[in-house]
């Protein structure tokens, strides 16, 4: 029997350990799988917090190319503004050179015309009067070389005059071409920055649709609430009233009945009667006025916490047309 026991205890000792055993290495199998899902977990959240880092910089970069982008197009708006005073100016220059040319031109028209009849007049003088015997004027020589290279000079301010104005012409004609090129490439950004304000300008008229709504519909709340209070009101004061009409009339009643069937009863007890019936009475109307205290406490509650949410609804109202008139800036 005692071997019989002791090999009962040993294959219960040996199914303890084993279940102990089993128990370890499932610990161990569960340990390993909670370090498998913590390393696939921190690696998860290592992942996130990258494409987290990625999405900050990417933000920051759009906010740096959006603001680029609006400076580069107020200089190149500045630089078309000083193109087009440039063009004005050259375009008054040419005028300018053009009636210089004109006046040039008349000048040159006269001249020849005084040289031809100068020409003629010298031949006249120098045609002999006796053949044989001519006679030459040196006076009238000298009017023609001076006449002469008066003519000269004049062709040749006029020249450099007409070559100046067309290498300006030419230029301007250059300047003119890169300013209608990039007037084409500033009024594409402009549609694009248009099209982009009309956006932002229909999401927040849309805002401002829905914050109108909400702050209408708070307050038709308001307004309820208030009319809702007010009715409670003056149902208290109506149960008010009916209850002081009901506490005088039993105290008339009281007194109209109890009075003479309290003669004999000495004074002490009618005061105590009636102090009792009027301590219930006053009892009664301090309950009805504290509950309307509190009702009306908790209405002037209501009304405060509506008034702040209308107030937030304004400055958020406010604060989304400064961002509309700025994004118009």
């Amino acid at each position: 029997m005692e071997e019989t026991a002791g090999d009962e205890e040993l294959e219960s000792l040996l199914g303890n350990f084993r279940r102990v055993s089993q128990g370890y290495k499932d610990a161990l199998m569960e340990v390993q799988a909670l370090r498998v899902n913590y390393s696939s977990e921190s690696k998860k959240r290592e992942a996130l917090e990258l494409h987290v880092t990625d999405l900050k910089r990417d933000n920051e970069r759009l906010r740096g190319l959006y603001t680029e982008t609006l400076y580069r197009f107020t200089n190149q708006c500045l630089g078309i503004w000083d193109c087009v005073i440039k063009f004005y100016h050259i375009t008054y220059a040419l005028v300018k050179f053009h009636a210089e040319a004109q006046h040039l031109k008349e000048e040159l028209e006269k001249a020849n015309s005084r040289l031809l009849s100068m020409e003629e007049v010298a031949n006249c003088l120098l045609t002999p009067k006796l053949p044989g015997k001519p006679k030459i004027n040196l006076t009238s020589a000298n009017v023609m070389q001076e006449h002469k290279r008066e003519m000269e000079q004049l062709k040749h301010s006029s020249e450099m005059n007409s070559n100046a104005l067309e290498n300006e012409l030419s230029h301007a004609l250059v300047q003119q071409a890169t300013d209608e090129a990039a007037t084409k490439q500033l009024k594409l950004e402009l549609a694009a920055h248009k099209v982009h304000i009309d956006m932002l300008r229909s999401k927040l008229e849309q805002v401002t649709a829905d914050v109108h709504s909400q702050y209408k519909n708070e307050i038709q709340d308001l307004r309820d609430v208030i009319a809702v209070e007010q009715e409670e009101k003056n149902d208290m004061h109506r149960k008010l009233q009916s209850a002081e009409n009901e506490c005088k009339f039993k105290l008339n009643w009281g007194t109209w009945i109890w009075n003479p069937l309290l003669d004999s009863i000495p004074s002490v007890h009618c005061l105590r009667v009636d102090g009792f019936a009027l301590s219930l009475a006053s009892v009664r109307i301090m309950r009805v006025k504290q509950a309307e205290q509190q009702r009306d406490s908790i209405s002037v509650q209501h009304v405060e916490t509506l008034k702040q949410k209308v107030m937030k609804l304004r400055k958020e109202n406010e604060s989304l047309k400064r961002r509309l008139a700025s994004s118009e800036v």
